[in-house]
């Protein structure tokens, strides 16, 4: 069962794709928290500003999910951090869901969370997304 969902938001996160997400869950009854790496006001790659609401760090596996928004360079900052990618390896290793969208899905190659396995991307992932089945298909 679903309890709790984090999404991370790492400088230059896609605004749409991570507020939509955040907003939806809300409405849907689930807790929702945003995490922030630094900075509490995290810019996103318009230049809009977002208080987030926790600082990244353990408590994040507490949750049942978590969830690496893309954006430009949202997505590569979630990769460059080694503690993300840990993070993604844990839960992982646990069972838990990874939720990636755009190129927030780039932190899952480095993380070796997608090897063999079939995966679907968007348009140019495809090479981006190593160890991902050869299946792969782009939308």
């Amino acid at each position: 069962m679903m309890s709790k969902v984090a999404v991370l938001m790492a400088e230059g996160y896609e605004e749409g794709e991570t507020l939509t997400i955040v907003d939806i869950l809300r409405r849907a009854g689930l807790t929702c928290d945003t995490f922030y790496f630094g900075d509490k006001l995290v810019k996103g790659m318009h230049g809009i500003y977002v208080e987030a609401d926790k600082p990244f760090g353990d408590e994040v596996k507490e949750y049942s999910m978590v969830v690496l928004p893309g954006g430009r360079p949202g997505g590569q900052n979630l990769k460059e951090n080694p503690d993300v990618i840990k993070m993604v390896q844990y839960f992982n290793e646990n069972n838990k869901y990874i939720a990636a969208m755009c190129s927030g899905t780039v932190v899952l190659s480095d993380a070796k969370v997608i090897d063999g396995k079939q995966v679907t991307g968007y348009v140019g992932y495809a090479e981006k997304l190593i160890g991902g089945s050869s299946e792969m298909k782009s939308l």
